[in-house]
């Protein structure tokens, strides 16, 4: 964050979100299940958490208190309770 202005702003980007569901899913691998684990290409990526799952901005059709995510670990998408921590892939650009 950018403690200036209280903006979402990283590596002299201000237009940093979170991804959708479709989004984060582009970037596995391979489809649940993943025959990887993390299931994502750390060479790109980076290091990953892979023992968790990450959120997705995607809320759950059935109630808003749930949002879409998926797990790295094995390809994984499923919706969870907004209430919990969980990590966050931020991207820029688009919608």
């Amino acid at each position: 964050l950018n403690g200036a202005d209280g903006g979402a702003c990283f590596a002299n980007h201000c237009d940093w979100r979170m991804p959708t569901i479709e989004e984060l899913q582009t970037i596995l691998l391979a489809p649940y299940p993943c025959g990887t684990n993390p299931c994502i290409d750390q060479g790109v990526f980076g290091p990953q958490n892979a023992s968790s799952d990450y959120w997705s901005s995607t809320t759950y059709a059935d109630g808003p208190e749930g949002a879409w995510l998926v797990g790295f670990f094995d390809g994984d998408v499923y919706a969870y309770i907004k209430a919990n921590s969980l990590y966050v892939r931020a991207v820029r650009g688009g919608s």
